[in-house]
């Protein structure tokens, strides 16, 4: 199941919402675009107890917020 424009929240409370374009994820508050590599080196990584511990990623905090989210972690991305 797609989450494509759920909303999310980062951890300082902004909100925002993706698309899916082609392989990226695409947040509508950034110009960044968030390719499957990206995702998957940043799934790698979790649990992490917060976006500091992805700050070599392009979007730490976008990233976080998706990955960590309970819709996600409950696998329905």
């Amino acid at each position: 199941m797609s989450l494509q424009g759920e909303t999310f929240r980062q951890i300082r409370g902004g909100e925002f919402v993706y698309a899916v374009q082609g392989n990226s994820l695409v947040p509508d508050r950034t110009n960044h675009q968030f390719g499957r590599k990206q995702i998957e080196e940043a799934y790698s990584r979790m649990p992490v107890d917060g976006p500091g511990a992805l700050q070599d990623l392009r979007g730490p905090s976008y990233l976080f917020a998706v990955l960590m989210d309970e819709r996600v972690r409950m696998g329905q991305w």
